[in-house]
């Protein structure tokens, strides 16, 4: 069928996939009116709605481990209220809460890097480190160990599908990380 609407449109089945995918994205108006008037490409349009999609994704991915967490914490209020005796709980809470850290990362990286259109990847990652640092504290962690934030960042930035090694040749990440092990 694409291939038949590509012959008589004189473009490529592919286009039309591209261009059948675009008209699918509701949420993406503005860059739908401006392909409609050549202010951009296809290919262009077509990135914005993947991009789209993967924000949609990771936004789901840090809802659900929000929603595990508090699952985690209203289960060892319904068991066990005031202090947490169990180990074993307070485990199962502090991985829940890594595991949200970790979406979280992810999601926000997408923000400060992707969908702002930020071409300076070290600085969405320096944000996002910040971010992690802020989280932890916020969750009563008081202090991630170094290593464990350095891995939610590879982690944001993999899910991210940027090479990590990226990061890890950046003097100014690398400089950040380094205040956080002393």
């Amino acid at each position: 069928m694409d291939e038949k609407i590509g012959e008589r449109a004189g473009v490529s089945r592919d286009t039309v996939r591209k261009v059948g995918k675009i008209l699918e994205n509701k949420r993406i108006s503005d860059e739908v009116k401006d392909l409609r008037l050549g202010k951009v490409s296809i290919n262009e349009a077509y990135k914005m709605v993947e991009q789209d999609q993967d924000g949609l994704s990771l936004f789901q991915k840090c809802q659900e481990a929000a929603d595990e967490l508090n699952k985690s914490a209203a289960d060892m209020d319904d068991n066990q209220p005031g202090l947490i005796n169990d180990e074993k709980k307070r485990l199962k809470i502090f991985e829940k809460g890594l595991e949200h850290i970790k979406a979280y990362a992810t999601f926000y990286f997408w923000t400060a890097y992707r969908a702002n259109k930020n071409s300076n990847i070290e600085s969405a990652a320096n944000k996002t480190l910040k971010e992690i640092e802020r989280l932890g504290i916020e969750y009563g962690i008081q202090m991630l160990p170094w290593q464990t934030i350095e891995n939610i960042l590879h982690h944001a930035i993999i899910e991210n599908r940027i090479d990590v090694d990226t990061i890890r040749n950046s003097r100014v990440i690398q400089d950040q990380l380094e205040l956080l092990r002393r």
